[in-house]
């Protein structure tokens, strides 16, 4: 065949500079004396696109325009918010208006690095069948196992990278799903590298670095209808926004939709401001929903949960104190009606000055942190665990299993139920449940 006649079947590539959700600057690979060299991420996409050879070697020819490549692939830019940061971006397919994911049964998932089980409260509330949860540390499984009340649920006490590989090998089948019985699939990894409150974040490839690129080989494994992800603002600041860039890269090149948007916890009836940076990628076949809508807040007709709000019922009881190292100090004696009502010992003198954060009465809570100290607004004590739980949505049922310092440990890690409901219910409106 003439080359006049041949064409040339290409890979597709999505530029990802735009995918980080706050403008950051371009990484600097080096400095040269004229100028400086910039570092992109590139996702392959799974469609191709056909030229003509004969184009493709014209010596005129010095690229083929993005409008050329007529991809199925559609980038919104992003959305600023009031502050003039972007909130969200995303890559949809066309032609994918009002499709759903049609189902004869409730969606069926998984939840990564569980924590305490504030996704699964919240994904279980929104109705989705939330069938495993995969938590490796002790004490966090413990609280999940004793807060579950559905047999079916089963609480995977492992090295989620350990799963994976029994999953793969198909060990432990009675306990592990196969990858055609999930319907969804959550993970919330390790995020202390990228953590804000961490100085040295983004200057060492840590635990968190590995949990999120595990979180894609789940994803890549398993290939749910709907992958959801959630981690902390500093994902997408500084150097560890190119591990982000690589999250949604492996997204795009399995062939999902991918959104990413900037939620704030108090958007959605939790009692906190915590901002979340969150994925939702669906496979083909169904539409790419919005990010969840606000509940609470301006433009809702409901104001944000206030801590007084929250646990100003609290002041009245006394707490217990405890040592924040005793083994177990879930249970509250006969004297109170709140498990989990309990202050340290060591801070009953809770004196102004070394507070590290102090709650407002007439605001939502700031970000609750497993490593900080909360300062009650009103009383001079630390917050106890249960009114921490309580600003993180929890109810008062919701027993912490373990140490004072490893239910607060708990506590501080925990997806927001509100939040996490919302997600939920954005998740749930991708199936059309029909009977058979």
């Amino acid at each position: 065949m003439e080359i006049s006649q041949a064409s040339a079947i290409c890979k597709v590539f999505v530029a990802l500079q735009h995918t980080t959700i706050k403008e950051a600057t371009n990484t600097v690979l080096f400095n040269e004396r004229f100028g400086y060299r910039y570092k992109w991420k590139y996702a392959e996409l799974p469609e191709k696109a056909e030229f003509p050879l004969k184009e493709l070697l014209s010596a005129k020819n010095t690229g083929i325009s993005h409008d050329d490549i007529r991809t199925n692939l559609v980038w919104e830019p992003h959305i600023k918010g009031s502050d003039g940061e972007w909130k969200a971006f995303s890559y949809k397919l066309k032609n994918q208006t009002g499709k759903k994911f049609v189902s004869h049964r409730t969606p069926i998932g998984m939840d990564l690095f569980a924590g305490a089980g504030g996704t699964a409260l919240g994904f279980q509330e929104a109705g989705l069948d939330i069938r495993w949860s995969v938590e490796m540390d002790r004490r966090a499984a413990e609280t999940l196992r004793h807060n579950s009340n559905d047999t079916k649920h089963v609480i995977v006490e492992e090295d989620a990278k350990i799963v994976l590989k029994s999953m793969r090998e198909g060990k432990k089948k009675d306990e592990l799903p196969a990858p055609e019985g999930l319907d969804t699939l959550h993970a919330s990894p390790n995020c202390q590298d990228y953590s804000l409150a961490n100085p040295f974040r983004g200057r060492k490839v840590g635990d968190s670095n590995n949990t999120t690129r595990l979180s894609t080989e789940y994803a890549e494994y398993v290939l749910p209808k709907v992958f959801t992800f959630e981690n902390v603002m500093g994902i997408v600041q500084g150097e560890s926004r190119h591990l982000f860039q690589e999250v949604v890269a492996k997204l795009l090149a399995l062939g999902y939709q991918v959104r990413g948007s900037v939620l704030n916890a108090m958007d959605y009836g939790d009692p906190q401001s915590r901002k979340r940076v969150i994925l939702i990628a669906v496979q083909d076949g169904c539409e790419l929903p919005k990010a969840p809508e606000p509940t609470h807040g301006e433009g809702t007709g409901r104001a944000h949960v206030t801590t007084l709000e929250a646990i100003g019922d609290l002041e009245t009881l006394d707490p217990e104190p405890v040592n924040p190292t005793d083994p177990d100090v879930s249970c509250s004696n006969l004297m109170h009606t709140v498990v989990g009502h309990q202050f340290r010992r060591d801070l009953k003198a809770f004196v102004v000055d070394h507070r590290q954060q102090v709650l407002q009465s007439h605001k939502p809570a700031p970000t609750i942190l497993c490593g900080k100290a909360v300062g009650h607004y009103n009383l001079d004590r630390e917050a106890t665990p249960r009114e921490k739980a309580r600003l993180q949505g929890f109810p008062d049922n919701y027993v912490f299993k373990g140490s004072y310092l490893e239910q607060i440990k708990q506590i501080g890690n925990a997806v927001p139920v509100g939040m996490a409901t919302a997600i939920g219910r954005t998740v749930m409106s991708c199936f059309l449940i029909t009977t058979k």
